[in-house]
């Protein structure tokens, strides 16, 4: 049996560490990118590429912001229970769930909006946007940037869900197992796990 506490500290001394550096360098590069003037004329790939006047009124800069910040209330309103269903202990070295009903509704809005309705969303209105650019009057370099797209979207909603599924799914297995009779090894193979797909829904976000 490998020496898995071992393997999970060797994980958690360089791999927080390497996300740091790469979400940064990510997350300042995704600045730069949107707010490139381009962007902000055709904020909304979708409704610029619509052939409906009324869903292209929709691609306006002041549109865009009051949707962005419709997402971030109701995203903040979920997530709030973050600061009421945890409590940390005195030392800070320790955070748990306040009752068991909290538990469930973590694990299952963790599961609903942040593994399944982001990749859901990426591939409803990327679909649509393909599907929009390909009803314009098309030649063979069009359909190239259409195929080029389709792989893209594809490529990028799969690696989102590889990353982000892991976590949602430890968490429920955690939940349906509490009352196990777990071995110390079953223990230190789930702690280990746990870490990995906190690391992995981590390098989905940086």
């Amino acid at each position: 049996m490998p020496n898995l506490p071992a393997i999970q500290n060797g994980l958690n001394t360089y791999i927080p560490f390497t996300l740091l550096i790469s979400g940064s360098i990510g997350n300042i590069l995704n600045c730069l990118i949107f707010t490139l003037s381009s962007l902000r004329n055709k904020p909304c790939r979708y409704a610029s590429s619509s052939a409906s006047v009324h869903i292209r009124s929709f691609s306006q800069l002041d549109v865009f912001q009051r949707i962005v910040c419709s997402i971030w209330i109701m995203l903040s309103l979920i997530w709030m229970e973050m600061f009421i269903y945890f409590y940390g202990n005195l030392n800070g070295t320790a955070c748990a769930l306040v009752s068991q009903f909290c538990n469930t509704y973590n694990n299952f809005s963790l599961l609903v909006f942040y593994s399944l309705l982001p990749p859901i969303c990426m591939l409803l209105f990327g679909g649509m946007t393909i599907r929009n650019v390909r009803h314009r009057p098309i030649n063979r370099a069009a359909n190239t940037k259409d195929r080029q797209l389709a792989l893209m979207l594809i490529v990028q909603v799969v690696i989102f869900q590889i990353l982000s599924l892991p976590i949602s799914i430890q968490r429920i297995y955690s939940y349906i197992t509490i009352n196990d009779s777990k071995t110390l090894q079953r223990k230190q193979l789930e702690s280990l796990l746990s870490d990995v797909s906190n690391y992995a829904a981590f390098t989905d976000t940086a």
